[in-house]
């Protein structure tokens, strides 16, 4: 057998288990929907293709996918799966593939894997998301309201952060983007409540607007050397701002609407040293009262659970790291990792900005 048809087992409530041959190619649209009894199958190297809505409401608890293509809808609403690996294999992922799964809690996503649609993880229970370097298109709302959400790794092939891509995910804590990120679009990470530090990097040109609306407790923001456009209400209601940080020498243009007068007040501008005066005499920027050189040091401590990150002559030391994972793990500007070991003391990098990730916790340093 290399096929199965669309609507073979359509609604079969009683079916709880399959086999497949180790030559199934196809499985069709809707062939299994409904099965609710169904918990597990073994798919076998060979499948090239999932159809449209072809497990949408199984009662499948995990799934492993070894390669083709994941169509539309194919594990919507499964309400009892708990966990994907998607293997490398597998080249794309289509819309709303895992949408109202509401029990998935893990998913690991092959390095062949090109294209993730709409909606593919909304209404998720998964804690975690790394996308692969190989992962060039990612579609709107792909995380919206998944609320357990805690930390995302977006790799150097994505070129655009669709809109609401990571809406409402209410306790997302960090958030590392790749270098080859251009643009932020409309409400990407908007009411993520708990982020407390973002590092937008140095190809970013555009941040669209409200892409971090009512982050309540965004406390830093790094801002890349090629950043041109912040637009409307980017940053407002990010109530807890203490500091920006701006690597372009050309002050990035940015609409009134972001900035509270209170923030004018009381937020710290660092900037290059040879800046300084460029941005005390730009539109906006001057109305910040505190606009300084960069310094050495850390920026943002992102301490938790006996995590605390220090440069000392310019070393990156890392206290606690034996406590959680026993990894630290360093990106530059651009979301390049330049050193990832057990070592808590890193010497030898340029100068520059990096971020430092030990178990869940994020750190901003200068060196």
């Amino acid at each position: 057998v290399t096929a199965i048809a669309a609507y073979t087992f359509y609604n079969c409530t009683g079916l709880k288990s399959v086999t497949f041959g180790d030559k199934l190619k196809t499985i069709g649209n809707q062939a299994f929907y409904g099965c609710s009894r169904l918990e597990s199958i073994t798919l076998s190297n060979e499948i090239e293709e999932i159809g449209t809505f072809a497990f949408t409401q199984s009662g499948l608890t995990s799934i492993e996918i070894p390669s083709g293509i994941i169509e539309q809808r194919a594990f919507n609403n499964c309400e009892n799966l708990k966990s994907v690996v998607i293997g490398d294999g597998v080249t794309e992922i289509g819309n709303s593939v895992f949408q109202d799964c509401t029990k998935l809690e893990t998913i690991s996503i092959g390095n062949s894997v090109e294209k993730i649609g709409i909606d593919a993880l909304n209404n998720c229970a998964i804690k975690s998301l790394k996308i692969p370097d190989n992962v060039e298109e990612i579609g709107y709302n792909i995380c919206r309201e998944c609320k357990e959400l805690e930390s995302v790794e977006i790799g150097n092939g994505v070129i655009t952060i669709s809109d609401m891509s990571f809406f409402q995910c209410e306790n997302l804590k960090s958030v590392l983007i790749g270098e080859s990120v251009e643009t932020i679009n409309r409400s990407a990470f908007a009411g993520c409540y708990k982020l407390e530090s973002i590092v937008i990097p140095n190809n970013v040109e555009t941040i669209k607007e409200q892409a971090f609306e009512a982050c309540g407790r965004l406390k830093s923001i790094t801002l890349g050397s090629e950043l041109k456009t912040i637009e409307q209400n980017v940053f407002r209601g990010c109530d807890d701002l203490e500091e920006i940080t701006s690597l372009n020498t050309v002050p990035p243009v940015f609409d009134a609407s972001n900035f509270t007068t209170q923030q004018y007040v009381d937020v710290m501008v660092y900037v290059p040293a040879e800046a300084v005066n460029t941005y005390r005499n730009a539109a906006g920027w001057r109305d910040f009262f505190s606009i300084q050189a960069m310094e050495a040091g850390v920026k943002n401590v992102g301490a938790a659970d006996g995590v605390q990150v220090r440069v000392v002559d310019g070393s990156i030391i890392a206290d606690g790291i034996e406590n959680n994972g026993g990894v630290m793990s360093i990106y530059n500007i651009g979301g390049q990792c330049v050193y990832s070991g057990s070592s808590s003391n890193v010497s030898g990098l340029a100068s520059g900005v990096y971020v430092v990730r030990i178990g869940d916790t994020v750190t901003k340093v200068i060196l």
